[in-house]
């Protein structure tokens, strides 16, 4: 029977990736309307990966300065696709027997800054400002397909907020900053 559970999990991420596929084609038409409503960060992150476990059963988790009040006005199911791009690259570029990822959060007046901060393989410098483009692969990898990074750019941008990415070179890990618009409090 796990083994039934676990091929229609990847049937269902299969359809989940040929969604993504169709969705960045909506987004870069400017099709997309985002149906924008008010997320717990945390939770959110939490709830997509207990949905995703079986994806995700390898990388350890945690937090820092992610209280549970901090909310956001997001479209989830583009928060999910966010997320699901994040989290898969921190497994797929990362060659260490523990794979991290911790989950920081600071707020200022407006904005939060969520980092998400790996372990993984990390990226030299003069890459750095290439790995959001379309197609763009590190060392051209045949381990994704170049599109993820510039998908989560596309979904933030139409979100009115921003991706970047740091790392301190290979071997060191990568570190991609979401600065995106607080909820406002009535």
């Amino acid at each position: 029977m796990e083994y039934l559970d676990v091929m229609r999990q990847d049937t269902e991420r299969l359809g989940d990736n040929i969604e993504q596929i169709l969705q960045l084609g909506r987004i870069e038409e400017k099709k997309v309307e985002p149906d924008v409503r008010l997320i717990g960060v945390r939770t959110a992150i939490e709830e997509f990966l207990d949905r995703n476990k079986h994806n995700f059963k390898d990388l350890q988790v945690s937090y820092l300065h992610l209280e549970e009040d901090a909310f956001i006005d997001f479209d989830p199911k583009l928060f999910d696709i966010l997320l699901m791009n994040i989290f898969t690259n921190a497994i797929r570029y990362n060659s260490k027997a523990q794979k991290k990822v911790e989950v920081i959060f600071q707020k200022s007046k407006n904005f939060g800054e969520l980092f998400f901060v790996d372990n993984g393989d990390g990226v030299e410098e003069k890459e750095l400002k290439n790995i959001f483009k379309k197609f763009y692969q590190v060392g051209r990898s045949s381990k994704g397909s170049g599109v993820g990074l510039y998908m989560a750019t596309q979904i933030m941008k139409i979100h009115s907020g921003r991706i970047t990415a740091s790392s301190e070179g290979k071997g060191k890990g990568l570190t991609l900053k979401l600065l995106l618009k607080l909820h406002k409090k009535d």
